[in-house]
């Protein structure tokens, strides 16, 4: 998401052009440049191969639902991780051949909009499904579905394109980032463009967390009374707690870009902040009862989430709302 911030390069192409080239003149500050790109390099690799992790088990193991939201969520930060690793082997010394540095900046600037859209779409997932429940509907209406789902790839390839084209009409605008982490566009233009659609996504997922909140309160509240357990109640946390936490995630990595963006200083913290992002969603997503116990116990034989007799009936109703097969 470092995309989004103009950093130290944008007003400046000089430092952009020369960073890379000038490290080995730098001899106090060239080793301590080199650990802070692998580092950068090694939290998107962690995240890569968790979030791959946890995505190829849902995927191939039949006891493990989620929907098809979920599965784009997860796809972006794959995505996303992929494009910031392209430079890997060009971060020093020469500078990477043009087109190539152009399309990787592309890249750059569609992954933070298009996984804020995601995250989104799995907040408004959730508030669909619940507010199905409520009105007594077997599963949200398909074509607002279908709506969500579409939402974040539509997005990425329009960022993308944009900022392709503009990398492509603008040549000398394009170079390598001063941190040497990746290729940037010094102009405002694409970073303002994916910093204003995180922004007005982040509002949104703000507005739809107060009211998806609020009716599962509501309906935890009654439900409360009804034959509810420890287990059904712990299950109920834990969603509302992931979705909180998917949330912020955009809007942390907002926050930080704009910061470097008005920094003077070199924004290089910032970079290495923001890949943790990718890692912590892996964790996140797979620290999920059905995922651990797959991979803990890949011999028991997987029981459906619906099954748990102890599960209250608003759960249970939710999750079959937000199951693949309503999507």
């Amino acid at each position: 998401m470092s995309g989004l911030s103009t950093s130290n390069g944008p007003f400046s192409l000089t430092s952009g052009e020369h960073s890379g080239g000038s490290a080995s003149a730098l001899q106090p500050g060239a080793s301590q440049s080199d650990i802070l790109i692998w580092t950068y390099n090694a939290l998107q690799i962690f995240g890569l191969i968790t979030v791959a992790m946890v995505l190829s088990t849902a995927a191939l193991s039949p006891g493990v639902r989620r929907s098809t939201i979920w599965y784009i969520f997860m796809s972006g930060w794959i995505v996303w991780c992929i494009s910031y690793l392209l430079l890997v082997g060009h971060q020093t010394g020469p500078p990477p051949a043009h087109a190539f540095c152009t399309v990787q900046a592309a890249l750059i600037y569609a992954g933070p909009p298009s996984n804020a859209c995601a995250t989104l779409g799995i907040l408004l997932r959730l508030y669909l499904a619940v507010n199905a429940t409520l009105k007594s509907r077997t599963k949200p209406l398909r074509w607002k579905v279908m709506v969500l789902n579409a939402g974040s790839p539509v997005t990425w390839v329009m960022v993308f394109t944009g900022s392709l084209v503009y990398g492509i009409v603008n040549p000398d605008l394009v170079h390598r980032d001063p941190s040497g982490m990746y290729c940037n566009i010094s102009s405002i233009v694409p970073s303002g463009v994916a910093a204003s659609l995180v922004a007005l996504f982040s509002v949104i997922m703000i507005i739809f967390e107060v009211i998806t909140f609020t009716l599962l309160y509501q309906n935890w509240a009654a439900f409360r009374r009804l034959q509810r357990t420890a287990s059904g109640d712990a299950t109920s946390v834990a969603m509302v707690v992931r979705i909180s936490i998917f949330s912020v995630l955009p809007m942390l990595a907002l926050a930080l870009s704009i910061r470097s963006a008005f920094s003077p200083s070199s924004n290089t913290g910032c970079n290495i902040t923001i890949a943790i992002l990718p890692g912590a969603a892996g964790l996140i997503f797979g620290t999920q009862r059905d995922i651990l116990t797959k991979w803990l116990f890949c011999r028991t034989k997987s029981k459906k989430y619906d099954d748990n007799p102890n599960r209250s009936n608003l759960t249970v109703m939710v999750s079959k709302q937000m199951d693949t097969s309503a999507v």
